[in-house]
């Protein structure tokens, strides 16, 4: 509901006029004292119940451009402005009194909402409030017509079409309009895209945490892969407004992965490899490795290579570590050339101290020699360990990074 996005910023109105007028005067965009602190809660909170209503029972009575996308449009726009006054003094927030003159307002009535709507367009200093009567889109051009009963599945596409120019001139407020319709109608695919939207801040939508989570969820719950894993990393990390959770990350991971998705997948691994809300389980994690890496993903042909390395869920094989750590790195993984360096280096402390009859390129694969070259790495990894840690604590020793 978009009150939820009027909640974080409403709040932070001063029902002072005259202090408010001056951080108005500091506001991006606007450059007059006329428009006061009352009158800038009315129009907020205005847009936000005539917008309730129009959800709720269609436009009824309102003008034309009272779609449900120009008035998302025209309270980002309000929240953008009031909040970039707002900015500069958070010393004058005064949650109770923005609460209170918020419910005032909708205690009003609708009928004077439409009133006070009218008045919000021409308060002075509104131009840099965009409120240009904007009738429904027009229809589609041919090239994106569906030929036959308009779905959500069209909408969607139609709004894909638009955001990314696919055939037709890039139009945001277009891409917007469909893929919310698409959205609330419930179709899971634009209820991603449009969670991208608000992520990125595009297509007209200011970037919001809240509006992201809430249609990622509502993706996620939806069955869509992609918005199955950023839940779950958003839970992972503690971010986008969420508390780190990893048994909850667990279960979007791993819903994602079951899906096919790799970013899932690895991400499911690397929960099972390190034992972050689930118990460890090495060969549970490495068959996860295996399913992205077959897939082209670099971080999970990473985490194979190295799952082969440790020789932790599959059986050891130097060859099968530098194999899939090759291929991770050519697509780029940060990690994977510095592991290839350490394994060189092993490579070198072999020759130098195993036997000559261990060294020989027929015999490098037997287990004998396996063994002796996972001990030298082992040995090399821990004291890598330690001298990170000791350079860590100012001590001189080298810190040699993957």
């Amino acid at each position: 509901m978009k009150l939820l996005l009027l909640a974080t910023s409403v709040l932070a109105i001063s029902a002072q006029d005259a202090d408010f007028a001056i951080l108005v005067k500091k506001g991006e965009g606007w450059g007059t004292s006329a428009v006061t602190s009352s009158e800038i809660m009315r129009c907020w909170a205005t847009w936000s119940v005539v917008r309730e209503h129009v959800a709720a029972n269609g436009r009824s009575t309102f003008p034309a451009d009272y779609t449900l996308s120009n008035l998302d449009r025209r309270i980002a726009d309000w929240d953008r402005a009031v909040s970039a006054a707002y900015a500069r003094d958070p010393v004058y927030y005064r949650t109770n009194d923005a609460k209170e003159a918020f419910e005032k307002v909708r205690a009003d009535g609708l009928a004077k909402n439409a009133e006070w709507s009218g008045m919000c367009k021409k308060l002075p200093g509104s131009s840099s409030v965009p409120n240009v009567a904007v009738t429904e889109p027009p229809a589609p051009a041919p090239a994106l017509a569906s030929g036959g009963e308009e779905t959500p599945a069209i909408w969607r596409a139609r709004g894909n079409a638009f955001s990314k120019g696919d055939g037709v001139a890039k139009n945001p407020q277009q891409a917007l309009f469909w893929t919310r319709k698409a959205a609330e109608a419930g179709d899971a695919g634009a209820q991603y895209d449009l969670s991208t939207y608000y992520y990125q801040g595009i297509n007209g939508v200011p970037e919001d945490e809240a509006q992201f989570i809430r249609w990622t969820r509502a993706a996620a719950n939806g069955g869509h892969p992609s918005a199955q894993y950023n839940l779950g990393l958003s839970y992972y990390q503690g971010s986008n407004g969420l508390s780190k959770n990893l048994p909850e990350s667990v279960k979007w991971f791993r819903m994602a992965a079951e899906q096919g998705d790799p970013d899932g997948q690895t991400d499911y691994g690397t929960s099972l490899w390190h034992g972050d809300g689930v118990a460890v389980d090495y060969a549970e994690a490495v068959r996860w490795f295996r399913k992205a890496a077959g897939q082209g993903h670099a971080d999970g042909q990473f985490w194979l290579g190295n799952a082969y390395r440790r020789g932790l869920g599959v059986e050891f094989d130097v060859d099968q570590a530098r194999y899939w750590l090759r291929k991770s790195a050519a697509q780029g993984h940060e990690n994977a050339p510095g592991l290839l360096r350490f394994m060189d280096e092993v490579d070198r402390e072999f020759a130098r101290n195993a036997p000559a009859a261990m060294q020989r390129q027929s015999a490098r694969s037997e287990p004998a020699s396996q063994s002796l070259w996972k001990q030298y790495a082992e040995t090399m990894e821990r004291q890598r360990r330690e001298n990170c840690a000791a350079a860590a604590q100012g001590r001189n020793r080298v810190c040699t990074p993957y």
